[in-house]
C-alpha cells in the first residue's frame, strides 16, 4: 500500500543523488524562479526599466546565490541526525558496533535518534540471549550438541598443542525409552534433568559436560591420569545410585543407570576419530549390560562390567 505523502518523494528519489543534494535543489530551484521572474518582469518593461531596477536585479541574483550557500550549510546541520542514524544503522548491520547517538532531543530527528538507539539496544540484546540460548541446552543448562562440537575442537586442539592427557566419554542413560513409556515424558524430562546435575556435581571444575542429544551426554575429562579414569567414570553411577530422585517413584530411582565409553586422545587423532572410538566404546558397554563402563585404550586395564542395580 502507497503512502500519499511519499509522492514527492518518490518522485525525487527517481534522481540519484544524495539527500543533502535533493535539499539544495529544491533551495537552489525556488530562489532561481523568484530570480527568473524578476528578469522577465525587466525584460517586460524593456527600455522603460529604470537603471535602478537593473542594479537591484544583480544585486538580488548576489543575495539569492549568498542565501542558498547560506541555507545548504543550514539544512546540512539540520541532517546530521539523519545521517547519522542511517550510518549508525549501517555499521550496526555491517560489523555489529551498537551505536551511542544522542538521546536527549525531544523533536523529531531527536526522537529517530532516540527510538533508533533503543531499538538497536534491544535488539542487540535480544540477539545475545538468542546466541546464549543456541549455545545452551534449556532442559539441563549444559552445552548443546553444536557448542559441545565446536568446544570440542578447541580442547584437542590445546591438548594436543600442550602435551595434555585428554579423555572423551559418551554417557548414555539406560533403559530411557521404559521410563518414558512407563512415566511420561515430563518424568523423562525430570530424570535428564537429574543425571545432568549428577553428573556436573561430581566433575572438576576444570572438566565439563554437554548434552549430545536426547539421553546421552558427552564428558571431557582433562589432565587425568589413565590409571584414575576407570574410578572416575564408575563414580557417576555410585552417585546416582546414593542419591535419591526427588519427588520421583523409588522404583523409578533403581532404573537409573549410565552406560559410559570413553577414550583417550592420541597423537593424530581428530575429533571424527575420537568421537568415533568413543561411540564405539559406548556401544560395547550397552552391550555388557546396564551400568557398564567401557574404556577403549591399551593404557587403561582391561574394562570392568559393574554390576547391574535393581535387575
Amino acid at each position: 500500500m502507497r503512502n500519499p505523502s511519499l509522492r514527492f518523494y518518490n518522485w525525487l528519489a527517481r534522481h540519484h543523488v544524495s539527500y543533502r543534494a535533493k535539499f539544495a535543489l529544491l533551495v537552489a530551484g525556488a530562489q532561481s524562479l523568484l530570480a527568473l521572474g524578476a528578469w522577465l518582469y525587466l525584460l517586460a518593461l524593456g527600455a522603460a526599466a529604470p537603471p535602478q531596477l537593473w542594479q537591484f536585479f544583480w544585486f538580488l541574483c548576489a543575495a539569492l546565490i549568498l542565501l542558498t550557500l547560506l541555507l545548504s550549510w543550514g539544512i546540512a546541520a539540520l541532517l546530521a541526525p539523519v545521517t547519522l542514524t542511517a550510518d549508525s544503522l549501517k555499521k550496526y548491520l555491517e560489523q555489529q558496533v551498537l551505536p551511542s547517538l544522542p538521546i536527549q532531543h525531544t523533536d523529531t530527528a531527536g526522537q529517530l535518534m532516540s527510538d533508533t538507539q533503543y531499538v538497536i539496544t534491544e535488539l542487540d540484546r535480544h540477539a545475545t540471549k538468542f546466541d546464549d540460548n543456541a549455545l545452551t541446552d534449556h532442559l539441563t543448562q549444559m552445552l548443546t550438541r553444536g557448542a559441545s562440537e565446536k568446544r570440542l575442537r578447541q580442547e584437542i586442539e590445546y591438548a594436543v598443542s600442550h602435551l595434555q592427557p585428554f579423555v572423551l566419554a559418551l554417557l548414555d542413560l539406560d533403559h530411557f525409552k521404559e521410563i518414558n513409556d512407563h512415566y511420561g515424558l515430563a518424568v523423562g524430562d525430570q530424570c535428564i534433568r537429574y543425571v545432568g546435575k549428577i553428573i556436573r556435581a561430581h566433575t572438576r571444575k576444570h572438566d565439563w559436560v554437554g548434552r549430545w542429544g536426547g539421553d546421552e551426554f558427552i564428558l571431557v575429562l582433562r589432565n587425568l591420569e589413565p590409571a584414575k579414569l576407570e574410578p572416575t567414570l564408575k563414580r557417576l553411577n555410585e552417585a546416582l545410585s546414593s542419591a535419591p530422585l526427588p519427588n520421583l517413584p523409588h522404583d523409578l530411582h533403581l532404573m537409573l543407570a549410565l552406560s559410559i565409553g570413553a577414550t583417550i586422545l592420541r597423537p593424530g587423532d581428530t575429533p571424527e576419530v575420537l568421537l568415533a572410538k568413543a561411540e564405539s566404546a559406548l556401544y560395547q558397554a550397552k552391550t555388557i549390560g546396564r551400568g557398564s563402563v567401557m574404556i577403549l585404550d591399551e593404557r587403561v586395564n582391561a574394562p570392568s562390567k559393574r554390576a547391574p542395580r535393581g535387575s
